[in-house]
């Protein structure tokens, strides 16, 4: 670090404020991947949803499996990598990350509830908890491309 404030061809160097400018994930295509996982996870519901309204439930049952295999893996995706990486690049994003890193605990801890809905072989009742859900879900997935969208 002392060889480059050294150099006085490179001036900005010497700022202690911020020495590059956040860039936004959406520039390197993560977003598209996160938006692409969103998208997944969304039609796994609307398989679920179907499979209720049609009466088949080891098809609900199945694709409930798969959804919360792929919703935990989603999640770890994020909080490990994608998280990590935008709130080292820009600090300032740390307080709204770790809110929906908060938001996917409530979303573990809600998660079974769900799935026993489900199971229970009333499609009304699986179908209106699923639905509640998915808005949340929805709504969580929403903040986070925005927040990923911004800079800091």
């Amino acid at each position: 670090m002392k060889r480059l404030r050294g150099r006085r061809s490179d001036r900005r160097s010497e700022r202690p404020a911020r020495l590059i400018e956040p860039i936004p994930i959406a520039n390197h295509g993560a977003q598209d991947g996160l938006a692409a996982q969103h998208q997944q996870l969304d039609r796994f519901v609307e398989e679920i949803a179907l499979a209720l309204e049609r009466g088949d439930q080891p098809r609900a049952d199945e694709v409930m499996r798969w959804f919360c295999s792929a919703l935990e893996a989603h999640f770890t995706v994020e909080e490990e990598i994608v998280f990590a990486a935008v709130v080292g690049l820009d600090p300032t994003k740390e307080d709204a990350f770790r809110e929906l890193r908060e938001e996917h605990a409530h979303f573990r801890l809600h998660l079974p509830q769900v799935g026993r809905a489900i199971e229970t072989r009333d499609p009304r009742v699986g179908l209106e908890v699923l639905e509640r859900f998915a808005e949340q879900l929805r709504a969580h997935e929403r903040r986070e491309e925005q927040l990923l969208r911004t800079r800091g």
